[in-house]
């Protein structure tokens, strides 16, 4: 079981490789531009306001999907009927209480989706007060205009 394991995430990190490499190696051959050629400058937000709403509100989905998957899994821990196992002495009284195997996976994937959860949030706010720092292009009825917000 642990060489077909192996084996498979072997096979997994080799596809993944080669189709890193291939779109690379492609754009470089048709003569587009890659992403190690390009230089953002240390203010590059400001002009794109529009790719940080985006990755924004991408963020702020991440985040809603994580709390709906840590709010199931908390869910799960309390629809679970038993959630320690017990082991008695001869007299009846409870010697050790350790908490079941499946239980301990729905409180620890509960609370590592919550923190994912609150970081996703933290990044989509931080995107969102950059994009607020932008230049924007608006069109009105008499004309278009550039608003510089900071």
């Amino acid at each position: 079981m642990k060489r077909l394991a192996l084996l498979a995430i072997l096979v997994l990190m080799c596809g993944v490789s080669s189709f890193a490499q291939s779109s690379l190696y492609s754009k470089k051959f048709r003569g587009e531009p890659t992403n190690e050629n390009v230089v953002k400058s240390p203010q590059w937000h400001l002009n794109n306001y529009e790719v940080m709403n985006k990755r924004a509100a991408s963020f702020q989905y991440g985040a809603l999907g994580c709390m709906a998957a840590s709010i199931g899994c908390f869910a799960g821990y309390a629809a679970l009927d038993t959630k320690y196992n017990y082991t008695f002495d001869r007299k009846g009284d409870v010697e050790e209480k350790s908490m079941r195997t499946c239980a301990k996976n729905y409180l620890i994937g509960g609370s590592a989706l919550a923190a994912v959860a609150i970081i996703c949030e933290a990044v989509s706010i931080n995107c969102r007060l950059k994009a607020a720092k932008s230049m924007r292009i608006y069109a009105t009825g008499n004309g278009a205009g550039l608003a510089f917000n900071f």
